[in-house]
């Protein structure tokens, strides 16, 4: 038993690795927006960042499972711990309290709670090191295609999910006449004809809208300047909720009943409608959403 206890422990080690890349990928929109949001990097190199953890987390992982070139690993991921729990002391420095999405959104651990289970991952990976295990690849040969394989499938695994950039994007539709009887009825024609705004159809309890709407609020805060209008499926106790998860400044909105807003949108949510005076010359959803495109609408 204590001969075999190294290798349990590194096995625990590399299982969580493996699980912390699958539940990421589960929710990797989450995390790529979560990345997004600190405002240091666009939307494509986070959404390719993302995938770089995964591929990482995932490769790492399974190599410590293997036991393929064990002191490199070893230093990889102790060396990727390390990283992680310095980033993490900055955020609780900061006083950030939320899900730090190092277990996706299953698990939602504050950056205090993953700095102890990085410091608990370190010691396990420790002791393994520093006690022999057994070797599954015994040559260099076996290790080189052993690692090789693993690269691969973890880039595979990485990438099923296109990043933000890559992935084709859905042309975007809603019915014009019925959004300017909407206009009319709200009586903004005059409000609408004085700037260029946005105006942003949405439920509080969509995936697809949170995503969408964080996005939007990342780039309304580089140009406050342009008016954001809401139009929201849902009261005001959902909104509240939904203001209070995603972090998002409330603007100024307009409850919908969705067999008001379903007409308007074509079933499309979340639809956002970007105006020059009172004529839509974009609109996007959430699969369609270009960055670019909407800090250059947004700096007019």
């Amino acid at each position: 038993m204590k001969s075999s206890l190294p290798y349990v422990t590194r096995l625990f080690v590399g299982l969580t690795f493996v699980l912390s890349a699958i539940l990421k990928f589960i929710s990797v929109d989450s995390f790529e927006l979560y990345i997004y949001g600190f405002d240091v990097l666009s939307l494509w190199m986070a959404s390719l960042l993302s995938r770089g953890v995964l591929f990482v987390e995932m490769c790492l992982g399974i190599a410590l499972i293997a036991n393929v070139y064990r002191r490199w690993i070893n230093i990889l991921v102790a060396g990727l711990l390390c990283a992680f729990t310095l980033f993490l002391i900055a955020l609780v420095m900061a006083g950030t309290d939320g899900n730090c999405h190092c277990m996706g959104d299953a698990f939602e651990l504050s950056p205090a709670k993953s700095i102890v289970k990085n410091i608990l991952l370190l010691s396990l990976l420790y002791y393994s090191a520093k006690k022999n295990s057994p070797q599954i690849f015994a040559t260099r040969r076996r290790q080189l295609i052993a690692m090789s394989v693993i690269a691969l499938g973890s880039l595979i695994f990485a990438f099923a999910k296109l990043p933000y950039g890559l992935a084709k994007k859905k042309e975007t539709l809603y019915n014009a006449e019925k959004f300017r009887e909407w206009v009319k009825t709200q009586q903004i024609e005059e409000e609408l004809h004085q700037h260029h705004s946005v105006i942003a159809f949405f439920s509080t309890s969509c995936r697809h809208c949170r995503m969408a709407m964080s996005k939007m609020e990342v780039c309304r805060k580089k140009y406050p300047d342009t008016p954001v209008r809401w139009v929201v499926w849902g009261s005001d106790s959902t909104l509240n909720a939904f203001l209070s998860d995603t972090k998002i400044e409330e603007q100024k909105h307009t409850f919908l009943d969705p067999k008001d807003m379903m007409p308007i949108t074509e079933f499309n949510i979340p639809l956002l409608l970007f105006l020059e005076k009172d004529s839509v010359l974009k609109c996007m959803s959430n699969a369609s959403f270009d960055e670019s495109e909407v800090l250059d609408f947004l700096a007019k």
